[in-house]
């Protein structure tokens, strides 16, 4: 008879909003602000899992991101 797989739920849940979850997504969100260039930022917040959102916080990267998406090329990759 196989095994069968039982999650550790309240694990996963402690995994996904720990301090070394929100390390990793503000990594990420860091390399994207990044390539996306000048006047943006990087905020991370808990809820039911740690998540990063890059926002352009100044005029110049709000034009950035409204004229050329620098944002959607950021995260393939490109800028």
């Amino acid at each position: 008879m196989k095994p069968k797989f039982v999650p550790n739920r309240a694990g996963i849940e402690a995994a996904l909003k720990s301090e070394t979850a929100k390390s990793v997504v503000r990594q990420g969100g860091n390399t994207i602000a990044k390539r996306a260039g000048p006047g943006f930022e990087v905020d991370v917040k808990v809820g039911t899992r740690a998540r990063a959102n890059v926002t352009a916080k100044t005029a110049e990267a709000r034009r950035r991101q409204s004229r050329d998406h620098v944002l959607e090329r950021a995260v393939g990759g490109g800028a």
